[in-house]
């Protein structure tokens, strides 16, 4: 009885511990800009990054989750390219201003909003690596919290535009590599899309030719 009574309380306390090593809380205002100047820092030795993601949406008159999952590179200087390893293959791409799409053999060069979803995307990764995230105030109110593994930053838009479509995105940056780990995009419409990274290499080769989509 006495070891079945020590086992739960010790249940107890190490569950306690987890979740509040989960707890994020609030940085205060004063600390911001320190915190920001640090993850900045880090995030400036950034020359390229590429990662595995599983990419899951839950779609509020759905049941079922859909899932997909792909490889994303991030090179400097506005190239960045996500790309859907499942079938139907799909691949979005940038070089600089140029926007292209691939669905199967078939190659677009993007000149419209039709891709809206992943311009966003692309904007958020690659703002999150190079650290221009925090510098975004006119569009997003930003809310900067911390646990002890991780920060949290969650965006909130103020802008008229992006208010139509979404309530608030936010960000889990690990502490130790100053890398996003996951982005959750919350719709107004109670739809939201996660973004869990993994396998994350930072500085390794990236061939360009990954960023140009051909005919």
């Amino acid at each position: 009885m006495k070891k079945t009574v020590i086992f739960i309380l010790l249940t107890f306390i190490f569950s306690g511990v987890l979740f509040a090593q989960a707890d994020y809380k609030k940085i205060p205002n004063t600390q911001v800009p320190a915190v920001i100047k640090e993850i900045r820092s880090k995030t400036a030795q950034f020359q390229t990054v590429s990662s595995d993601f599983v990419q899951t949406k839950e779609v509020s008159v759905l049941k079922e989750k859909s899932v997909l999952k792909g490889v994303m590179y991030y090179k400097k200087e506005k190239q960045f390219r996500w790309e859907y390893t499942a079938n139907p293959r799909f691949i979005f791409a940038q070089s600089g201003s140029k926007i292209y799409t691939q669905t199967g053999d078939s190659v677009r060069v993007i000149k419209d909003n039709s891709v809206r979803l992943y311009e966003e995307i692309s904007k958020l990764v690659q703002s999150s690596i190079n650290g221009s995230i925090f510098e975004n105030q006119k569009d997003f109110s930003i809310l900067l919290e911390e646990n002890s593994n991780s920060y949290r930053v969650t965006l909130t838009p103020k802008n008229r535009n992006l208010k139509k479509f979404i309530q608030k995105i936010t960000l889990v940056i690990d502490k130790k590599e100053m890398l996003a780990t996951q982005f959750v995009m919350l719709d107004q419409n109670g739809d939201s899309t996660t973004i869990q990274f993994s396998k994350m290499k930072v500085n390794t080769p990236v061939d360009n030719q990954l960023f140009i989509l051909k005919k």
